[in-house]
């Protein structure tokens, strides 16, 4: 296994992955999103196997969900989230981690705000 910390996740792309699964609890803080592989985007670009991505401690997680008939953004209660299907994109903003994709279930745009987290990752190399 291959063992990235924040700075090095700065630099994964999970453009042609899906996510496999999540693990979440609100209660204990903790967010496990299993990918099926990323690119790591350096000098070169190499392709990563399978990985989990581990958000812990977070101070505070928002979930929302943008319905394109109503055009309006809704907050997702989490006791009734909606898994992603993908991770399209991945922003870092001070102490703060977006992930955006669409969600599995009803396939709706999504956005994941994940405030003062620990993050790590871990790959099949």
């Amino acid at each position: 296994m291959k063992t990235l910390n924040k700075e090095k996740i700065k630099n994964l792309s999970f453009e042609d992955f899906n996510v496999e699964k999540m693990i979440f609890s609100n209660n204990e803080k903790t967010l496990r999103i299993f990918v099926d592989g990323a690119w790591f985007i350096s000098n070169d670009i190499s392709q990563l196997g399978k990985g989990i991505l581990f958000f812990n401690d977070w101070e505070r997680l928002t979930i929302n969900r943008y319905n394109p008939n109503t055009e309006e953004w809704s907050t997702i209660n989490e006791l009734t989230i909606e898994p992603l299907q993908d991770i399209c994109e991945m922003k870092f903003f001070d102490s703060t981690i977006c992930l955006y994709g669409f969600g599995k279930k009803i396939g709706y745009w999504m956005e994941w705000k994940i405030y003062k987290t620990k993050i790590r990752a871990e790959f099949d190399s």
